[in-house]
């Protein structure tokens, strides 16, 4: 199985580079502005993705716009960056709606469909009465994908849409409607720099380790795509049962929090629900919240619960779209307002506390805190779990995956390809061209086939945090004696420490990542055992090199 990967055909090699070929002119013929296509007498031109609108040309008609009214304009000189589209409320609009819409996209080819746009909007009422709504028009159905409200003006911000599920592989245009009571509440609206593109799944948890066997090689490893793995759609850190509850006689906030690149595996996918289990509904109001940031300094998302429910699990569908960002540090939770002295609301479980996670607390004006800061007996984990819904590549078709290979990390060459097997999880490959004391760079992307069609993912992201698009590993010479038997390590994975018996006396014992970054070094007080603290590691693979009285002996282990 060894040699397997390495002795691929010189058919299939000329197939992937006459492949890449293929696509790259396709790329270059999708940068054209307009693809002259009749598409079922539905329009006469068609735009290729990616679609970028920045309204350079500070017109509507370059891109085939329609709009609705006059109450959309070109704004030249306020735009994020250059011009922008705006509409501009008036006093003679009242229960009104105007749109702008795009011409048809080619919606047919494989990939996952994303919407891309900044928005600012200009406020006067800020009363939550008129509304941008995004929305997709499939030929038949329009989808509405958001609404925002003039709930006070913002500058530009960024907003990202997976709208695959809307458009489900067929032509379709992007429609950006304002409508409301009355316009004269708001001073305008500005959209910019618009983008619809196309990407497929990427392979994910690059990693890469030594092998010492006659003849030594490296060996880069990595797993599917996240859409064609086993997937749990809830998160959270209860153990799904509630034991009891908390409450105070002050207002009070409860969250659950995600690191940023905790939740890599679902980057890209909708948070759509909220899961929650409160006692007691002895309280005037309770808000759900979605939190980005440290000390969730962002809301993103707020909703009152009308009617809330005791002594069972609750469920509350978000009702915008959130698109998941694993860049970013995650909290859900809820406020309980006016409560009433003596009653305990917050449901939690038996514990214990996944400290700093499934804990926080924030008592009236106080800073966020974890529960167990008040109390070390209140060793528990709120009943709060969030739903994350998974989205599905249509008609999915993975072919391949490509391993490319650099020496300065900037000059990739492919170095071979890996079929992908329905079903299997995790892959490698066998570099046996490697000279001593060299380090080698590698990514690897994955190929994927529909209809005639074809769309290159972009690069698996390694296990490190953040993560990084490549691996990078370090060929160092050994001597004769030099060896990967003769040394033992438990637990594999471990989480707190690692412990380390060898036949000969250590010397000492250096840690790496998969960077070839040395992240522990110690030196062993006596004889042929060890143990090493890695709690303060990151989550992922590292190589132990431990330096004996006759050679060297290498281990790669996982830390969780």
């Amino acid at each position: 199985m060894k040699n397997y990967y390495r002795f691929f055909s010189s058919f299939v090699l000329a197939f992937f580079f006459t492949l890449s070929l293929q696509l790259n002119a396709q790329v270059q013929s999708k940068a054209a502005v307009v693809s002259n296509i009749n598409k079922n007498s539905r329009a006469d031109y068609v735009f290729n993705l990616p679609f970028i609108e920045d309204w350079e040309y500070h017109n509507f008609t370059h891109n085939l716009w329609e709009k609705s009214d006059d109450a959309w304009a070109i704004d030249v000189y306020n735009g994020n960056d250059g011009a922008s589209a705006k509409f501009q409320g008036s006093s003679n609009q009242t229960n009104y709606s105007s749109t702008l819409t795009s011409n048809w996209l080619d919606g047919s080819a494989v990939g996952r469909d994303t919407l891309r746009f900044d928005l600012k909007l200009s406020d006067l009422a800020a009363n939550g009465s008129e509304f941008f709504f995004i929305k997709i028009f499939d030929g038949t159905n329009y989808h509405t994908i958001d609404s925002i409200a003039n709930n006070g003006s913002f500058d530009w911000t960024s907003y990202t849409y997976v709208i695959t599920d809307a458009t489900a592989g067929n032509d379709f245009k992007v429609v950006f409607e304002a409508s409301g009571v009355a316009s004269s509440n708001i001073l305008d609206w500005h959209i910019d720099n618009i983008k619809v593109s196309r990407g497929c799944d990427p392979p994910t948890n690059l990693g890469g380790e030594l092998g010492w066997e006659n003849p030594p090689y490296i060996e880069p490893v990595w797993q599917a795509p996240y859409s064609l793995q086993p997937f749990e759609p809830w998160e959270h850190w209860d153990s799904g049962e509630n034991y009891s509850a908390f409450g105070t006689g002050m207002h009070f906030s409860v969250a659950v929090r995600w690191n940023a690149y905790s939740l890599e595996e679902k980057n890209g996918d909708t948070i759509s629900m909220i899961k929650y289990f409160i006692t007691d509904t002895s309280f005037d109001t309770m808000v759900l919240h979605i939190w980005t940031g440290a000390n969730a300094e962002n809301v993103i998302y707020s909703d009152t619960v009308t009617n809330p429910v005791a002594g069972t699990w609750s469920t509350h569908t978000i009702n915008k779209i959130i698109i998941l960002d694993a860049s970013k540090e995650y909290w859900v939770g809820y406020d309980i307002l006016g409560i009433v002295s003596g009653t305990f609301v917050a449901g939690y479980d038996a514990g214990p506390a996944i400290n700093g996670h499934g804990n926080k607390i924030k008592i009236d004006d106080d800073p966020w805190a974890n529960l167990t800061d008040y109390s070390s007996s209140l060793n528990y984990n709120w009943n709060i779990e969030m739903y994350v819904k998974h989205t599905v590549p249509d008609n999915p078709t993975l072919n391949m995956f490509v391993v490319y290979r650099s020496l300065d990390n900037e000059n990739y060459q492919p170095l071979d390809t890996v079929d992908y097997i329905i079903g299997q999880t995790n892959y490698y490959y066998y570099d046996y061209n490697i000279s001593l004391y060299h380090g080698y760079f590698y990514k690897v992307n994955a190929v994927w086939a529909n209809d005639g069609d074809t769309c290159i993912s972009a690069f698996a992201r390694s296990e490190l945090t953040p993560p990084h698009d490549y691996v990078y590993l370090y060929f160092e010479g050994l001597n004769e004696n030099n060896t990967n038997t003769g040394i033992t390590l438990y637990p594999n994975p471990a989480t707190n420490t690692i412990n380390i018996n060898t036949e000969r006396v250590l010397t000492s014992i250096v840690v790496y990542d998969l960077m070839g970054k040395e992240v522990l070094k110690t030196t062993p007080l006596s004889g042929n055992k060890a143990s090493i603290n890695i709690a303060p590691l990151q989550c992922g693979i590292y190589l132990i090199k431990a330096k004996t009285s006759t050679g060297i002996l290498l281990r790669k282990f996982v830390k969780r």
